[in-house]
């Protein structure tokens, strides 16, 4: 992962970078100081319902819509 990560950092130090994944090593995402905006962890089985309404709280975040989300 660290590759991916430090790659995406040379191309722009102003990415907004949100790992999707299982078994997520959050040691070494704080060891090596690696910025990133947001971490959805699967590691869980969680549903697919879950993982995206959690990419739409990130996404939302980064680019707040004028007019609100319906709930589903």
């Amino acid at each position: 992962m660290h590759f991916f990560l430090r790659d995406i950092r040379q191309r722009s130090e102003l990415a907004n970078i949100i790992i999707i994944g299982k078994d997520i090593d959050y040691e070494e995402l704080f060891r090596n100081h690696y910025r990133v905006f947001g971490v959805i962890d699967t590691s869980e089985d969680q549903s697919f319902g879950y993982i995206r309404k959690e990419i739409f709280h990130y996404l939302d975040a980064l680019y707040p819509s004028q007019t609100p989300r319906k709930k589903r």
